[in-house]
């Protein structure tokens, strides 16, 4: 399992950049001081924010980073690569801290609101421009970055976009969703899901006048994820019964 720093680079030296330390608990047990924690450990701290000034001012007056001139990031190792991922701040708090709070590594494959997120987000991929979104490896100034969608996940969601063009029957598309559901279960996939839709819809007009819809009629999360999904209690979840298909049968090519 990959383990997460938070990064601060000084914005007047390149050369200067800092780690900031996290309390979590190790394998006894023990409550300590860490540099690489689970993601959803740094997250439970960047979701109280609203941005990155309001989180550098935060971990500045905590004595953590030397300056709040700082640009923060969150970098992982990989294959021997150092990779860097999105900050997640408070606009995202509502969704992301659902599964921080029942799921900090894994989710449940039978949580109805996963499923219904899943489900909700293989729709939108069959947008061509949200799901090349989604997949990209370049940000806007042509630099290398981590796609939203992993592209060993990006093929099954592939194999699902061309089911559904190709007029699937309901079984397949069923097998086909349901092993979409078992890997995207870990916390930094579905974290994923939910940042990239996010992004995807900052990055566009949602309307061409905004300023003539009444607040309470344009609520981003419902427009996002819809209007939520009733008895998010685990204890409440009922077990559904999954048909995998083998992703070594897919032809992606056929």
């Amino acid at each position: 399992m990959a383990r997460y720093s938070l990064i601060a680079k000084s914005k007047t030296n390149d050369k200067e950049r800092y780690v900031v330390k996290f309390q979590e608990l190790d394998r006894n047990g023990i409550e300590t001081l860490k540099e690489k924690v689970n993601l959803s450990t740094i997250d439970k701290l960047t979701l109280e924010c609203e941005n990155e000034e309001d989180l550098a001012n935060i971990l500045f007056e905590q004595n953590k980073i030397p300056t709040p001139k700082v640009t923060l990031t969150i970098e992982y190792i990989s294959k021997g690569s150092a990779n860097n991922i999105d900050v997640a701040y408070k606009n995202l708090a509502g969704e992301v801290g659902y599964y921080i709070k029942n799921a900090p590594v894994k989710v449940s494959v039978v949580d109805p609101k996963y499923i219904s997120l899943v489900k909700a987000y293989l729709k939108e991929c069959l947008n061509e421009d949200f799901f090349e979104f989604q997949t990209k490896t370049m940000d806007d100034e042509d630099r290398p970055k981590q796609p939203f969608l992993h592209q060993y996940n990006a093929e099954f969601v592939r194999y699902y976009i061309k089911l559904k063009q190709n007029g699937g029957s309901d079984l397949d598309l069923d097998r086909c969703s349901s092993i979409i559901i078992e890997e995207l279960n870990r916390y930094k996939r579905i974290r994923g899901v939910i940042l990239g839709t996010r992004k995807y819809y900052e990055s566009i007009p949602l309307v061409e006048n905004r300023s003539s819809i009444q607040d309470e009629e344009f609520d981003l999360d419902k427009l996002y994820f819809g209007v939520g999904y009733i008895g998010d209690r685990l204890t409440n979840q009922k077990v559904i019964e999954h048909k995998f298909i083998n992703p070594k049968r897919i032809n992606y090519n056929s």
